[in-house]
């Protein structure tokens, strides 16, 4: 007896395997444009471009008023450094207590302007 498979070089095919039947033809299909991958997509625009004007309108404004801000800190800084210098002046006095001291102090010190002084102070508040 052999028991080696015998090698059979047909293929078998199943029995109940019926023939395929004929397709009827169809109608044909409308043509369909290609699609292609590499094809960009536009967005459509259906606004208006203000957004970018507003953005650089509101830019432009927030740097003129840090400027100006800038400008008006810096000038209250050197009004202050004015200030400071007349008050140094006036607290300069003498450690003498003569009467003749104290009365040339007094004539060196500039009161003829303080009425317009209390003035400008007033319109400020």
């Amino acid at each position: 007896m052999d028991t080696t498979p015998s090698q059979n070089p047909v293929p078998a095919v199943p029995a109940a395997v019926a023939p395929a039947a004929p397709v009827a033809p169809s109608a044909p299909a409308a043509p369909v444009a290609p699609v292609t991958q590499n094809t960009p997509v536009t967005p459509t625009s259906s606004g208006s471009a203000w957004g970018p004007i507003a953005g650089v309108v509101i830019i432009v404004a927030v740097l003129i008023a840090g400027g100006t801000y800038f400008y008006l800190e810096q000038e209250k800084a050197r009004d202050a450094a004015a200030l400071d210098a007349q008050t140094q002046a006036l607290q300069q006095t003498s450690g003498s207590d003569q009467v003749a001291d104290i009365e040339a102090e007094l004539e060196a010190t500039q009161t003829g302007n303080l009425d317009s002084d209390a003035q400008n102070l007033e319109n400020s508040f």
